[in-house]
């Protein structure tokens, strides 16, 4: 809150990311292939919500991203939000890469780009399955291999787009039995 100015606005700050600062894509069909991350990233985001929404528009430092849009068939992500429309050509700009490939992600959009051109996936466990966060659904992240991961995440609500609120487990289970 700006207490100095009229009327007091409210304003957004990002804290400083050291580095240079990289625009990885846009919000409709361009995207730089130098680094496999952002891309492999965005058309994860695709997949995890069942082709109902993907984050694109990413910039950053490495692989630290600002400032992202994102397109969903739902309204509710402002001005910049495309819908099935920025979706399509988006995706539609995509070329799936090593990352993707690792991740068990579908090959979509442009032929498939070289293992050898841009970031490589790091070694280790690897992704088996991309989480299913439609509602209703466990909202869990992939399951690593079975190696001892430092990086795991815990799982996370599932996210109903429908009501943008986050669900709990127990409300899950609650909607499915009603619904049979």
């Amino acid at each position: 809150e700006l207490i100095d100015r009229p009327g007091k606005p409210v304003c957004a700050v990002e804290r400083f990311v050291p580095g240079e600062y990289i625009k990885w894509s846009n919000n409709w069909d361009w995207v730089d292939e130098r680094r496999n991350t952002p891309h492999a990233f965005s058309h994860f985001t695709y997949e995890a919500s069942k082709k109902l929404l993907v984050v694109c528009d990413l910039q950053g430092v490495a692989d630290l991203y600002t400032d992202p849009q994102i397109h969903s068939i739902h309204s509710s992500f402002g001005k910049g939000n495309l819908g099935q429309a920025g979706i399509n050509k988006f995706m539609e700009s995509h070329r799936c890469n090593a990352i993707c490939r690792d991740m068990g992600l579908p090959q979509i959009g442009k032929p498939v780009k070289p293992d050898w051109l841009g970031t490589a996936p790091a070694p280790g466990p690897q992704l088996l399955n991309p989480p299913d966060l439609t509602p209703g659904a466990s909202g869990t992240r992939p399951t690593p291999a079975p190696a001892a991961n430092p990086y795991a995440l815990e799982p996370i609500p599932a996210f109903s787009p429908q009501k943008g609120q986050q669900q709990q487990p127990q409300q899950q289970q609650q909607q499915q039995q009603q619904q049979q």
